[in-house]
C-alpha cells in the first residue's frame, strides 16, 4: 500500500495544516475586504489589498523620528509583521515539512505573529473613531496572526521510520 509522503502523519501536523489552510483563507479575505479611500473629496471603495500593499513602504517612510510614539513604533511594526504575516500564510501549507523540521524555525516566527496579534488587537480596541468595516478588517487581520501562530506552535517533527531491508553497510 503506498501512502501520499505530502500529507502529515500525526494528527497534531494535521490539525496544523488545517489552521495554516484557515490562516491562508482569513489573509486571502481579509485582502478582498471593500475599504472606503477619500482623495480630494471623492469617496472610492476600493479592497484592501489595492490600498494596503501599495502604500507599505510610504507608511514606513512617513514616520516622525524624531517624534516617535507608542503609536507609531507600534504601527511600523504591525505594517512589518504584516508582511512577515503574508510570507509565513503563503508558505504553511507547501513548506510544511520545513515548518516541522525545526522547533527554533517555529518558535521565532509564532512570537512574531503573537505581537503582531497584540499589536492589530491594541488598534481595534482602542480607536473610538472607527468604522465597522475598518475594525472588520482590522479583527480579521488579528485573525490571521492568531491562526498563524497556532499553526506554527502546533506543528511538530515528523520522523519517518525506515524499514530495514537486511542490507548493510559495514
Amino acid at each position: 500500500m503506498q501512502t501520499n509522503e505530502f500529507f502529515p502523519l500525526s494528527t497534531r501536523n494535521r490539525i496544523a495544516m488545517v489552521m495554516g489552510l484557515l490562516s491562508l483563507a482569513l489573509f486571502i479575505t481579509w485582502n478582498l475586504l471593500p475599504i472606503k479611500e477619500s482623495s480630494m473629496g471623492n469617496v472610492e471603495e476600493k479592497t484592501m489589498a489595492t490600498i494596503f500593499w501599495p502604500n507599505i513602504y510610504e507608511s514606513l517612510l512617513n514616520i516622525d523620528a524624531s517624534n516617535l510614539t507608542f503609536e507609531e513604533v507600534a504601527s511600523a511594526m504591525a505594517t512589518i509583521l504584516v508582511t512577515l504575516l503574508a510570507l509565513i500564510s503563503f508558505s504553511l501549507l507547501p513548506a510544511w515539512k520545513l515548518w516541522q523540521a525545526s522547533a527554533i524555525l517555529r518558535i521565532i516566527p509564532a512570537i512574531l505573529m503573537l505581537i503582531g496579534f497584540g499589536i492589530v488587537m491594541y488598534f481595534t480596541t482602542t480607536d473610538g473613531e472607527m468604522d465597522r468595516s475598518d475594525r472588520m478588517i482590522l479583527f480579521s487581520i488579528s485573525t490571521n496572526f492568531l491562526t498563524s501562530a497556532i499553526a506554527l506552535i502546533l506543528f511538530k517533527n515528523e520522523t519517518m521510520d525506515y524499514p530495514d531491508h537486511g542490507i548493510s553497510s559495514t
